[in-house]
């Protein structure tokens, strides 16, 4: 199956990429809040992302009240 993205996903993972990319996935919201994102959960989206094979998982977060907070709610709830 081809699929684009600017970065493999084991490069993503390892690189731990702070920046936005480009790249295809499956996104949830899911309720997962690790380290400095735990203790103000209410403030952040968190979306579960997985590679299109199903190979892959990551955890993003994002501010919900910010434009791209709003927009990945909307898409992922």
């Amino acid at each position: 199956m081809g699929t684009f993205s600017e970065e493999s996903w084991p490069q993503i993972k390892e690189k731990r990429l702070t920046r936005p990319i480009l790249t295809r996935a499956v996104a949830s919201e899911d309720d997962y809040y690790n380290y400095e994102f735990a203790p103000e959960r209410w403030r952040y989206l968190a979306v579960k992302m997985r590679s299109p094979d199903g190979v892959h998982s990551l955890t993003g977060y994002c501010l919900r009240a910010s434009e791209l907070g709003v927009a990945m709610a909307n898409l992922v709830g």
